[in-house]
């Protein structure tokens, strides 16, 4: 049998991975990376297949369902980001490998990746250019400024 990541599989570092949503033909290739937490930012509920595996491999399944808008000049949930952030940045401290995921695996996570990055103090034309490359043709002109003023004092 392959293994066959999830669409838009992408390696942030050595302990956090991006993608779209997995599906049942991902399964064994999820099991081959050994992570244990796995982060679900997207608005609809775990599928079953997707319980499953987190009961079968003993994976702490959390879901944050983040909420960014389809057009420019809808609202990006701030506070929820942040909290997604928050734990994604603790989980990281204590060793953890996190895989973080959403229904596309583009404009989400590419905002969860830009803002990861302005954390670990890339320049902001790199930070830009990997979110453009992960957001794909989801990247907007409102989500690059919102990248652009995110504040992540409160990780410094």
């Amino acid at each position: 049998m392959k293994l066959i990541p999830p669409r838009n599989f992408i390696y942030h570092n050595e302990n956090i991975i991006f993608s779209g949503y997995p599906d049942i033909e991902n399964i064994r290739f999820i099991k081959s990376l050994g992570f244990r937490k796995f982060i679900n930012v997207c608005e609809i509920w775990p599928k079953p297949h997707e319980a499953a595996l987190a009961k079968e491999l003993q994976i702490k399944l959390m879901h944050y369902p983040l909420t960014v808008g389809e057009y420019s000049f809808s609202p990006i949930d701030e506070d929820k980001l942040a909290a997604i952030i928050n734990i994604i940045v603790q989980e990281i401290n204590k060793g953890s490998k996190i895989y973080v995921y959403d229904e596309v695996g583009t404009k989400k996570v590419g905002l969860i990746s830009a803002i990861l990055r302005k954390i670990e103090k890339w320049d902001l034309t790199s930070v830009l250019l990997e979110y453009q490359r992960i957001a794909g043709t989801d990247a907007s002109n409102f989500s690059t400024r919102f990248v652009c003023n995110y504040n992540i004092s409160r990780w410094h």
